[in-house]
């Protein structure tokens, strides 16, 4: 047992389970403008695969996301996605997050300077009802994920909680 770490008999136990990883190319960044809320760019996904030990498939071309920059550097994230499975099964996935671009970002997005690369944390919406994935329905998952804005690649490791 480790120290440092306080314990707590009555803590709440967890476990987390890899599902899979979404790869996704996407288009460039289109800058909406500066809004009331911060600076909102939107891009589309242009191919897209999933892997992993729960599914297999690709993410449809029919899927995006929305990356608004606020004033104090945080972004706010909502992407949506529809994969089809090796099997045609469809499943829609709708993504909200976060990621911390730094103090200064606001001022830096405005005059087009992105950082290349992007840590993503996110709550996953699953749906599917094709028999086989009806499981999706009743999992809370979460994405773990990293764009890079430079290469136009996007990877999101997804993990289901209970």
């Amino acid at each position: 047992m480790n120290a440092d770490i306080p314990t707590q008999p009555d803590r709440l136990h967890y476990r987390l389970e890899y599902f899979y990883q979404l790869s996704i190319g996407f288009a460039g960044l289109d800058a909406v403008g500066p809004t009331a809320e911060g600076l909102l760019l939107v891009t589309s996904f242009e191919d897209g695969k999933v892997e992993g030990p729960k599914l297999k498939g690709r993410v449809s071309a029919i899927s995006g996301d929305w990356f608004r920059i606020l004033r104090d550097g945080l972004s706010r994230i909502e992407g949506r996605a529809t994969i089809e499975t090796e099997d045609q099964a469809l499943i829609y996935l709708e993504a909200h997050g976060l990621a911390d671009l730094g103090e200064g970002a606001f001022p830096k997005a405005l005059a087009g300077d992105l950082p290349e690369q992007v840590k993503l944390r996110l709550s996953l919406h699953i749906e599917s009802y094709h028999p086989d994935y009806l499981w999706h329905n009743r999992a809370f998952c979460i994405g773990i994920g990293e764009a890079d804005l430079s290469a136009h690649t996007l990877k999101i490791d997804v993990y289901g909680l209970s």
